[in-house]
């Protein structure tokens, strides 16, 4: 199963507008439960959406590029 960058990336927003800032807690439990299961494709792609979550939720900081 081959998840798309666009389907991690989305499901890293609703991740947030559902769980707000609990969102990257949920993704941890779900990769979590993912590696339990011994699920490892599951796992790699939690571990991805983390990773899109954690971006997106990042705050801008001083001297950051802004477009």
């Amino acid at each position: 199963m081959n998840t798309s960058e666009v389907e991690i990336w989305r499901t890293a927003h609703l991740m947030i507008e559902h769980y707000g800032e609990g969102a990257v807690w949920a993704c941890l439990m779900r990769a979590d439960d993912s590696a339990e299961k011994g699920s490892d494709q599951n796992y790699k792609v939690w571990t991805r959406i983390l990773t899109a979550v954690r971006a997106l939720s990042r705050r801008p900081q001083y001297g950051d590029a802004i477009h």
